[in-house]
């Protein structure tokens, strides 16, 4: 015995596309056996499992089991890849349905590929027709849930009636809601015009309210969720974002109402995101305003100048947020295991807040 578990590190350590999928299958198959031996649901095989390694973990820390000790912690990223399906089983979004306004790019598009992703029946509303739709085309192709899209401007209140309708129509049922659909500007107190205000209140904080307000009836009968999404700097004053802090403050604050509101039926968060790379980003304009004009319009420096900008020595964590970033921590708060959250705002910035 003690000859033949040596001579199988090798194989568990190389980490090539075959070695994760034998792992893969072991562990599904382990869990399942395990499972079912014991009649246990999948988060309680999950945990079984988990309990069951640091145990192992805690007999090779303490040299208990030192001819396997090598094989255990150098594939532990191994393990870790063969146990995340298990994890996007208990969020089990597989057959719900999603709503997702401002889905055409950024992180708004990161979270309508995730959901499709668990097999979820996805419909995304934005203001950008062709881009929404071959999204749409390219996702439907690959058959995972129903993919939606819906040309539509959530300022544009007179038509609110009509998407529930749609959603009623084909679905009857509603389980997430996410309100991401926003704008960004740039004004100090100062600068900050009555027309921008009232674009950014209406774009920002009054669909956040008409959303959940119309679409209330629906998520209660599924015991669904609602995750807005706000702003580090909606928690942390910049008086340079003066008129989009503020709005997006609002959010935060009408988040908590409405989930004392609609409590215990339908939970709901917001998400405050700090500096997360998207599209935009990389906009002559941006690129201007960031690192000046000069710079901005050398062709030479481009790629240069938008490589460093996903860098920060600002951040704790040394870089700024991918879109994906943003869309787990969404999926996480729209998915069973945050059933016992609501009225919450999780900032998800690298540690930024903290400096």
């Amino acid at each position: 015995m003690s000859n033949t578990i040596p001579s199988l590190s090798p194989i568990l350590i190389q980490k090539n596309k075959d070695t994760i999928y034998c792992c893969k299958v072991i562990a599904a198959i382990g869990c399942g056996i395990v499972s079912g031996a014991l009649g246990l649901v999948h988060i309680q095989g999950f945990i079984f499992m988990m309990v069951m390694y640091s145990l192992i973990s805690t007999l090779l820390y303490l040299r208990v089991l030192p001819s396997i000790k090598d094989l255990f912690e150098s594939s532990y990223d191994v393990l870790l890849e063969a146990f995340f399906p298990f994890v996007m089983l208990v969020m089990n979004f597989e057959g719900k349905v999603a709503l997702i306004t401002g889905g055409t790019s950024g992180i708004g598009e990161a979270i309508v590929r995730q959901l499709t992703e668990q097999k979820c029946n996805v419909i995304f509303i934005g203001r950008r027709k062709e881009l929404g739709e071959a999204i749409a085309h390219e996702l439907n192709n690959k058959h995972f849930g129903q993919i939606d899209f819906i040309p539509f401007d959530v300022t544009n209140f007179k038509e609110y009636d009509s998407l529930v309708y749609i959603v009623q129509e084909k679905y009857n049922r509603l389980d997430l809601l996410v309100n991401n659909a926003g704008i960004v500007t740039y004004d100090t107190c100062d600068e900050l015009t009555e027309e921008t205000f009232d674009l950014l209140y209406q774009t920002n904080v009054k669909s956040v309210w008409q959303m959940t307000k119309h679409f209330h009836n629906l998520l209660e009968q599924s015991h669904g969720a609602v995750v807005n999404i706000g702003s580090d700097v909606s928690i942390k004053a910049d008086p340079q974002y003066f008129g989009y802090s503020d709005s997006k403050a609002a959010v935060i604050h009408i988040t908590k109402m409405m989930a004392l509101q609609y409590a215990p039926n339908i939970r709901i968060n917001a998400v405050c995101p700090g500096d997360t790379f998207v599209e935009r980003w990389t906009s002559d304009e941006e690129l201007e305003r960031r690192f000046g004009e000069e710079m901005a319009h050398d062709k030479s420096l481009k790629k240069e100048l938008i490589d460093s900008m996903h860098h920060s020595i600002d951040i704790p964590l040394q870089r700024v947020g991918e879109v994906n970033d943003i869309a787990n921590a969404v999926l996480f708060l729209g998915s069973n295991l945050a059933s016992f959250i609501t009225g919450t705002a999780l900032l998800v910035d690298g540690g930024a807040s903290i400096v």
